[in-house]
């Protein structure tokens, strides 16, 4: 596994560039972190530890420094010769603890690995709970040659927030759609087919059904005979992958509004290693702009419709 360790801390010392305004190690591994859902268990070294004649550690990238073991604890205690800290599900928290102890620990560095890497957590969009297999089957109770009503939900990561994510709850929120007509209801919404996140955005793409799921805020319009069927033969010959930050869920629920003739607004917000639409930003927006007629807004939230109607 070690070969892979050392991949993953090089890649979180490019990522950790664009959080500091200037280069830590100079891209140059001299400490490695054992990390395992945002928390440090260990560390181990690539180099020879090398110490001055004084009781510091030498400093630079010519010697190695050797951290301490970080333990992250909801219940450390108040004393202690080991770098303790509260677990806070805050990256600024923990990043502002790094500023804290810097002065007298050298594994304080660790806390900001760990808070980085919490961040990237947090940005990771999972496969769906309840993938769709065949989308013909699950949509083939729709008459492509009547109207439908179409609603778009947006689970925000906090609600009424544009934040692009959280450390708890949802995490990085979802958008999804639902359709009705004459009785029959479907709700779905795009995924990546196994996992995406910022150090690796693409992934191939699958549909999740949604029905029941939580929302904060959703819109509704009529749809005619046409769009329906654009919206359905779309899903049953989808092929793009998903991309976090270029065709994710919000990218896709944008995609479906404009080709029924909604063009619904599209702020960007920017996350590590990236960036682009996203359930925070896009509900927001939703929540401030000016309803074309025969539109409906809910911002109460709720539970999506759930599926309803079967055929032969």
């Amino acid at each position: 596994m070690l070969p892979m360790q050392i991949l993953i801390i090089y890649q979180l010392l490019h990522l950790l560039q664009d959080l500091f305004s200037q280069q830590i190690l100079s891209g140059i591994v001299i400490s490695g972190f054992d990390i395992s859902n945002g928390n440090i268990l260990g560390t181990f070294n690539f180099l020879t530890t090398s110490y001055s004649t004084d009781s510091e550690p030498c400093w630079g990238i010519t010697c190695g420094i050797t951290l301490s073991e970080v333990m992250i604890s909801s219940n450390a205690p108040s004393t202690s010769n080991w770098a303790y800290t509260y677990y806070a599900n805050n990256a600024n928290i923990m990043m502002n603890y790094q500023f804290v102890r810097s002065a007298n620990n050298y594994s304080s560095m660790g806390i900001a690995y760990a808070a980085y890497y919490n961040s990237l957590e947090a940005m990771v969009y999972e496969g769906p709970d309840k993938p769709i297999t065949s989308m013909a089957d699950y949509l083939k109770c729709f008459d492509i040659s009547k109207g439908a009503q179409l609603t778009i939900y947006v689970n925000q990561p906090i609600a009424n927030s544009n934040k692009a994510w959280t450390m708890t709850g949802d995490k990085a929120g979802h958008s999804f759609i639902g359709i009705t007509q004459n009785g029959v209801s479907r709700v779905w919404g795009l995924y990546p087919e196994t996992n995406a996140s910022p150090y690796n955005p693409n992934d191939p793409h699958a549909f999740g059904n949604n029905e029941g799921d939580s929302y904060d805020i959703s819109i509704s319009f009529v749809i005619n005979a046409s769009a329906l069927q654009s919206i359905t033969t779309n899903a049953i010959n989808y092929q793009k992958n998903y991309d976090l930050n270029s065709n994710n869920c919000t990218d896709y629920v944008l995609g479906i509004a404009g080709s029924s003739g909604l063009f619904l607004p599209d702020p960007q917000s920017t996350w590590p290693n990236g960036g682009g639409s996203n359930p925070g930003a896009f509900g927001e927006a939703l929540r401030q702009m000016s309803l074309p007629q025969e539109t409906t807004i809910d911002t109460d939230g709720g539970s999506a419709i759930n599926n309803n109607g079967n055929c032969n």
